[in-house]
């Protein structure tokens, strides 16, 4: 064997080498990335969910309101029916009237 045929056969290996090392670390490289957006994402998911389930919340929390607004609305106007008639009553009892 030549020196010449030495030469090329240790930059042949050396070439393989560096071409399987340069392939490993950007695989790697490629894993770590991946697993970064994948965490992002399911952070957003979870802000998202978050979000929702608070507004989900406060809606039923309105809804609770709106249910008892109505309730004293309702008991209010009972209230001022009984007082119409009572001054209907009144008022058809008064001298005078028809």
């Amino acid at each position: 064997m030549q020196a010449i045929d030495v030469i090329n056969f240790a930059s042949l290996g050396i070439t393989l080498f560096i071409s399987i090392s340069t392939f490993l670390i950007g695989r790697r490289t490629a894993k770590r990335t991946e697993g970064r957006a994948s965490g992002v994402l399911a952070s957003d998911l979870r802000y998202l969910k978050a979000g929702v389930d608070n507004i989900r919340y406060k809606q039923e929390e309105q809804e609770d309101k709106g249910e008892q607004r109505h309730l004293e609305v309702m008991t209010r106007l009972a209230g001022v029916e009984e007082s119409v008639r009572s001054a209907h009553k009144r008022i058809d009892r008064m001298p005078g009237t028809a």
